[in-house]
């Protein structure tokens, strides 16, 4: 499933859903994983509000999906997204949600695998506060359904820092 433009917007109790009985699919909301295909065209900014759901998970056996939520500019994330590893076999997925230059997240993904190994949720954006991009009890909450890899890069004009101004 691709939903791409130049401005993506996810609101209300949408529903967006790539999950199968021997694994998850791919999702690519405002992009690739890590601009990764240059076929795929960037979104500026991308909005994933409260109340929707995405999901790629393996409901028997097979490993969760991939998600990607991107954009060039600014991504707000208040959505919640499962990539779980399937009930009898399998390991929980791969997320990225990120905002090239900012990235609010306030959502939840879940990656978990019953039978398997967490999957990883990966946020990386130009700079990155804990307390401010995402309190310290939401990245508590997601740690308890993921890996999180906090990633930052340097631009030239920005230095790529991660700040923890939370407890977590």
């Amino acid at each position: 499933i691709q939903i791409l433009g130049d401005t993506v917007d996810l609101t209300g109790n949408a529903r967006v859903n790539a999950s199968g009985k021997t694994g998850g699919g791919e999702i690519l909301i405002g992009g690739s994983y890590q601009r990764s295909d240059e076929t795929v065209p960037n979104a500026q900014n991308t909005l994933v509000d409260q109340g929707v759901q995405i999901s790629a998970d393996a409901l028997q056996t097979g490993d969760g999906g991939k998600v990607v939520v991107w954009s060039d500019g600014k991504t707000v994330f208040s959505g919640n997204i499962s990539a779980r590893g399937g009930k009898k076999s399998g390991d929980g997925g791969v997320v990225e949600v990120s905002g090239k230059q900012t990235l609010a997240y306030n959502g939840l993904v879940d990656l978990s695998a019953p039978r398997g190994q967490a999957g990883s949720l990966l946020l990386d954006p130009l700079n990155f506060t804990i307390g401010t991009d995402i309190t310290g009890a939401d990245l508590s909450a997601q740690l308890g359904l993921s890996n999180v890899i906090v990633q930052t890069a340097d631009s030239g004009a920005e230095a790529g820092n991660i700040y923890v101004n939370d407890s977590v």
